[in-house]
């Protein structure tokens, strides 16, 4: 039950931040885009390559099926690449930013948090933590 709620949250904070930073979002799409577009004209590929390319090469994919020959298409590759580097940051930072939007609401300060088991994580600590308040509750006192 506190997974639904935890994922459910998650995703509501998910797509606020989304609909805050897609500005930046949509721009580096553009840049990507706008970069396949012209490494396609400069290989000679249809601008369908030239998209999928560039796509693959800022996503950091590289299936090596489409490569560039000439230096200004290999030049234009490295910007793809800084530029999907950057798309791939904003969206980690994202993910990152709501996950810790969702803790903060769910259990307070996240800071006081640890990560007992890297198997387990963050919320796992938090679950034994709340659960040990409720065993110390529930001790009758002497």
């Amino acid at each position: 039950m506190m997974e639904k709620r935890m994922a459910r949250a998650f995703l509501i904070r998910l797509f606020d931040i989304v609909r805050i930073v897609s500005p930046v979002i949509l721009f580096l799409m553009l840049v990507i885009i706008g970069l396949g577009i012209a490494i396609a004209f400069v290989e000679g590929w249809t601008i369908g390559d030239g998209i999928y390319f560039a796509f693959v090469t800022g996503l950091t994919i590289g299936y090596g099926d489409l490569t560039a020959k000439r230096t200004l298409g290999r030049i234009l590759a490295i910007c793809i690449g800084f530029t999907g580097i950057v798309y791939t940051g904003v969206v980690v930072a994202v993910a990152v930013q709501a996950l810790r939007m969702v803790l903060l609401d769910m259990y307070g300060d996240v800071a006081k948090l640890q990560v007992l088991d890297a198997s387990y994580g963050v919320l796992n600590q938090a679950r034994e933590s709340r659960e040990a308040k409720k065993r110390k509750k529930a001790e009758p006192k002497q």
